[in-house]
């Protein structure tokens, strides 16, 4: 029993991990010290990896 409830309790932490990810690449850009305007950031799907592009808004 001990162990089924450490592999579920695990399970959650690892959903919550994934699940966390993408929401914080989504908000990251709406805080003050983002130094792009959000709506030129592109996601890459690796938080570390979203870009900014200067004046992206602004093509096409």
């Amino acid at each position: 029993m001990k162990e089924e409830k450490r592999i579920r309790k695990d399970a959650i932490d690892k959903s919550k991990s994934v699940i966390m990810g993408p929401v914080t690449e989504h908000l990251i850009p709406f805080f003050p010290e983002f130094r792009y305007n959000p709506k030129d950031t592109r996601f890459t799907r690796f938080i570390r990896n979203s870009r900014g592009f200067c004046g992206l808004r602004w093509s096409g």
